[in-house]
């Protein structure tokens, strides 16, 4: 079986939706697709060379990253996502939330997820990421507000555009351990 499950705490923010994480990714698991799929894709593609050895996908959703990558371990709160990221990628899948136990990685990527992480488990979130002993971090998000909240060493930035003109951003993170 490819799914372990972690602890699995609280619901977190509520979406625009008015639905927690959990309701909203139950209820759409099989037909969930990252709007900002193309130019997620252009940036893990550019950031790739910091993403080595064992990489955690968290956030894993279908697993985005992880096809662009080829491998990784995906992480998600929900048990529907992950089910689904295991079908469709092959790889393991882990229930949990970023603040839980992490399987042991080198480094992670973080696609359009970590604003579900509220900035008062940012702390619990680098001691998670350090426990792994993850040492870079790759983060692409629509919400430049994210990268400010996490709190670690900035190593790179870099902007892409989608069509109508959303910029989407990534960063690199240095996770001293």
């Amino acid at each position: 079986d490819k799914i372990e499950v972690y602890r699995h705490k609280n619901p977190g923010a509520c979406l625009n939706s008015g639905l927690t994480p959990d309701e909203y990714y139950r209820s759409r698991s099989e037909t969930y697709v990252n709007p900002h799929e193309g130019a997620a894709v252009e940036l893990i593609e550019f950031f790739r060379g910091y993403l080595v050895g064992t990489v955690l996908d968290l956030g894993c959703g279908s697993g985005l990253a992880t096809r662009v990558l080829g491998q990784a371990i995906g992480v998600d709160r929900s048990p529907e996502m992950v089910a689904r990221y295991v079908r469709e990628t092959g790889c393991l899948g882990v229930v949990g939330d970023y603040w839980d136990e992490l399987p042991k990685a080198d480094s992670a990527v973080i696609v359009h997820a970590l604003h579900l992480c509220p900035v008062s488990r940012m702390h619990d979130f680098r001691w998670a990421l350090r426990s792994a002993e993850v040492k870079t971090l790759v983060v692409v998000s629509p919400l430049k507000r994210v990268a400010v909240d996490l709190g670690l060493p900035q190593v790179e930035e870099r902007i892409a555009k989608l069509p109508r003109g959303k910029t989407v951003w990534g960063w690199v993170f240095h996770v001293s351990v």
